[in-house]
């Protein structure tokens, strides 16, 4: 029996090996058709997914194109408003929403086919289909082309320009076709997927953007002959369902990998059948299974061990990609906040669950942010956003919302409905704004431009970010933090600014802005001793224009640096004149916008005009305003004995409305302050006042300042300024401002008003 042992031993070695053989082999049969299943079940996910993911991609395309669409017809509605097509004006404004659509250029096309493009071009467009649909009163897009002026793909959105039923021609954008592709461009499977368009013709529309598989529709076949369908009416099968707008998906062999092909239309009016082809491969799959399917064969633990890291890798993948997809979709890249995508989702559920009374709607940007990243460069203008999310983030009440929208504008979504709590909140949101300026190389003034919608309903929320935007661009250039609450009023004026900036280019080059003069008298002697040059716009159809009415718009565009310029060049060519006939001319006092000290090399056109016209030194006064002073007293300094340099008389307007006035008068070389009518205006009825008004006229004298009154209505008045010494006054009580020719007589009666005065 003792021998018999080994041979026991021997055998159940051998029935232990047997059986852990026949183990092995179940657990390797097991887990093969275990991973056969789960590669079942993949390749079925994966072609959900993929549909899914086809899906999503057509709804951020249709509402891109719908957007599009929907804003380019109201551009065609605005410029068709007048009845005719002023091409300078539409293509100015055009030229504004170029940025803020985000497209390549945009343009008008005439009747006769002839498109002028925001970039200069003009060009025939007699041969575009799309030319010819839009003025039938299509609006579309169209499908893929080739650019002519800049090369590469792009697509056309177009729109009729239309007045009561008529075309008057039509408005196009062209957008990179890049755009579409960055649309397209998530992928939940490893960047191993691809996208393209089709129209239902089989012409392409957006081109994958690699050598990806890519079915040729026009021709029934793969375009890579290597590329085949086991099914070979596959292709027709699909051109059918595209004719009849339905979706699937099919199975091809890419050089012996199979890929999965889903097809999905594109459902807008503006767009004739387009198809979203999403393709994935079967690698996919393979990549994920493949090494279980090996290693199962040799070693049943190791399959058990592959299979629990295959499992969990998978988790992990899939919940990363899910990570990435929205990463991608809806959060901020930059800033690692919400992107505009969630915001809209998220805020207009918000808005139509519990109505619109119950939120404000507000956008907002930092105004002249490209100056931030032109002194201090990109990293620190990104390191600003991302610090103003971070604020946004802290100062936001549960269940409210923020987002940035694109550069440096933002979006919030505030539970207030009193407006003067909306803007207790977000004054209190630019003062924490401001201490960003801490972190930047030097100081800067952070000026933020907030607008805000109040919904009264749970409308959609596009249409009410419009408005909040319509509100916030209506605060802009002020100089200051503005905070703008959108209403129909503000709405009827910005379409009124925008009639006046629509024409003031051209009112300027016909000279319908002219000089008015109001006279400025010696209280001493009431004799004309000078005059301050005002502008009235005389509009061909509606009459005077108050400047009221213009000059703040023109304050904030720009254009007042234009019309400061022509207003001191009328008086300048008058005086010349007056010279010339022989008459003696008072100094007369122009006024100069804020606007001209942005550009320190303004001065070199005012001198260039006072050369032209060779006018003596004194008889020309600029006037600026005090709140112009408080921007940079130093710079101003600096730039006012410049001004003194040049032979220019130097005056302070609207003197008396800031807290440091008299200081003012210590540090700036003034020749002249002019007492602000509001300060004054008590004075008669005032005991203090008078005193306080007396004190800054003997200051101003011992400090060799004349002074000159504003505003002055009342016999009363004028007695007590001439009592206490004031050396000019101006108002309604001597004359009103009066046009150049009733001015010029009263000038060629000084003579007469001198000898009166000094006869005996």
């Amino acid at each position: 029996m003792a021998k018999a042992q080994p041979y026991k031993g021997r055998n159940s070695v051998l029935a232990s090996a047997a059986v852990f053989c026949l183990l092995l082999i179940a657990a390797a049969l097991y887990l093969t058709h275990y991973v056969r299943n789960l590669n079942k079940t993949m390749e079925e996910e994966t072609v959900l997914h993929l549909t899914e993911t086809a899906e999503q991609n057509v709804v951020s395309l249709q509402k891109q194109i719908a957007g599009d669409i929907r804003l380019l017809e109201n551009v065609g509605s605005l410029l068709g408003r007048g009845g005719s097509i002023a091409m300078g004006e539409a293509l100015d404004y055009l030229r504004g929403m170029v940025e803020d659509g985000g497209f390549k250029r945009m343009g008008v096309i005439l009747p006769d086919g002839q498109a002028h493009t925001t970039d200069g071009y003009v060009q025939d467009f007699s041969d575009r289909q799309y030319f010819h649909e839009a003025l039938s009163g299509r609006s579309s897009l169209s499908g893929t082309l080739t650019d002519k002026i800049g090369g590469g793909d792009i697509n056309v959105y177009y729109a009729p320009i239309l007045n009561g039923g008529k075309c008057l021609g039509v408005v196009f954008a062209t957008h990179d076709t890049a755009v579409y592709r960055e649309i397209l461009s998530l992928s939940s499977f490893g960047g191993k997927g691809s996208f393209y368009l089709v129209a239902a013709d089989g012409e392409p529309v957006i081109r994958p953007a690699e050598a990806d598989t890519y079915i040729d529709l026009s021709r029934n076949h793969m375009a890579d002959p290597d590329i085949a369908f086991s099914d070979p009416d596959a292709v027709t099968d699909m051109r059918l369902h595209m004719m009849r707008g339905e979706s699937g998906v099919l199975q091809c062999v890419d050089h012996g990998v199979t890929t999965y092909i889903n097809y999905t239309p594109v459902d807008t009016d503006a767009v004739d059948s387009w198809y979203l082809i999403s393709l994935a491969p079967s690698s996919v799959i393979t990549d994920r299974t493949g090494y279980i399917l090996d290693q199962t064969l040799y070693l049943s633990v190791g399959i058990f061990v592959v299979l629990s890291a295959l499992v969990a890798y998978n988790l992990y993948t899939q919940r990363r990609n899910e990570r990435q997809l929205y990463a991608l979709a809806f959060v901020d890249p930059l800033t690692g906040g919400a992107n505009q995508t969630r915001f809209k989702r998220e805020a207009g559920r918000l808005v139509r669950r519990y109505g619109g009374a119950k939120y404000a709607l507000v956008e907002f940007d930092i105004d002249k942010f490209k100056y931030i990243n032109d002194m201090f460069g990109y990293e620190t203008g990104d390191r600003v956003l991302t610090g103003l999310m971070d604020i946004l983030r802290r100062s936001l009440k549960p269940g409210e919302l923020c987002a940035r929208i694109i550069n440096d504008k933002f979006v919030l979504l505030l539970e207030e409905n009193r407006q003067e709590d909306i803007e207790r909140r977000l004054r209190g949101l630019a003062d924490r704004v401001a201490s960003l300026s801490a972190d930047l190389p030097r100081p800067y003034d952070f000026v933020l431009a907030f607008g805000i919608c109040q919904p009264t309903d749970g409308t959609d929320i596009v249409p009410l970010l419009d408005r909040a935007a319509l509100a916030r661009k209506s605060g802009k250039g002020s100089h200051r933090t503005s905070v703008v609450f959108y209403s129909d009023s503000l709405h009827e004026r910005i379409i009124k600014e925008k009639e006046i900036e629509n024409r003031m280019e051209t009112a300027l080059k016909n000279r319908e802005f002219v000089v008015y003069y109001q006279p400025k008298v010696l209280l001493s002697s009431g004799v004309l001793s000078g005059a301050e040059a005002l502008v009235r716009w005389k509009h061909p159809e509606k009459g005077l224009i108050p400047p009221g009415d213009f000059i703040p718009l023109f304050e904030r565009n720009g254009f007042i640096v234009n019309l400061d310029l022509y207003v001191f060049e009328e008086v300048c060519r008058k005086m010349r004149g007056w010279l010339d006939e022989g008459l003696d001319p008072v100094p007369v006092s122009v006024n100069l916008s804020r606007v001209h000290l942005q550009n320190p090399q303004f001065l070199e056109r005012f001198r260039d005009i006072v050369e032209q016209y060779a006018l003596p030194a004194g008889l020309l006064e600029l006037e600026l305003t005090e709140s112009a002073v408080f921007d940079n007293v130093e710079v101003l300094r600096r730039l006012m004995h410049t001004l003194r340099e040049a032979g220019f008389m130097l005056s302070m307007d609207d003197f008396g409305t800031g807290y440091s006035s008299l200081n003012l008068l210590k540090e700036l070389p003034v020749d002249i302050v002019k007492i602000d009518r509001e300060f004054f205006g008590e004075c008669p009825d005032n005991e203090r006042g008078k005193q306080v008004v007396a004190a800054v006229v003997t200051l101003a004298k011992q400090l060799q300042i004349r002074v000159v009154s504003e505003g002055v209505e009342t016999a009363e008045q004028a007695d007590f300024l001439r009592t206490i010494g004031c050396d000019m006054a101006q108002g309604y009580f001597f004359s009103t401002p009066i046009p150049e020719e009733d001015y010029e007589k009263r000038l060629r009666s000084r003579r007469e008003e001198r000898n009166a005065v000094e006869k005996p």
